[in-house]
């Protein structure tokens, strides 16, 4: 199984590291505005245009899936929503994000922390 492919037995999304930690910077302030102190001013505008996509739903999964390491399960059962929802949310929220991401890089030549 290539390394980036989703596994169909439910297990997580197998990501690389950088993916995951390029996400994971950007999460806890998307979820929750207060931690915005911690970002670049570059990286607060990218999470204002993220947080005009992605809905609160989307972005407490992808806190509690790529920030907390939950799982789709433990993601149910924490928020109360079906397994195939957590999934839809995670792989939208993902896809919203990247968007921004991608066009962010685009303007910034590359460089998303300066």
């Amino acid at each position: 199984m290539a390394k980036n492919e989703k596994r169909t037995n439910g297990v997580r999304y197998r990501r690389s590291a950088a993916y995951v930690k390029e996400l994971g910077d950007y999460i806890p302030a998307l979820a929750d505005a207060k931690k915005d102190f911690m970002l670049s001013r570059v990286q607060k505008v990218i999470v204002r245009a993220m947080r005009q996509d992605v809905t609160q739903r989307e972005a407490e999964s992808l806190e509690l899936y790529f920030v907390q390491g939950y799982n789709y399960k433990q993601i149910s059962q924490a928020l109360h929503i079906n397994i195939s929802t957590i999934c839809r949310n995670i792989h939208r929220g993902e896809q919203k994000m990247n968007r921004v991401l991608n066009f962010a890089r685009e303007l910034m030549g590359g460089d998303l922390h300066g």
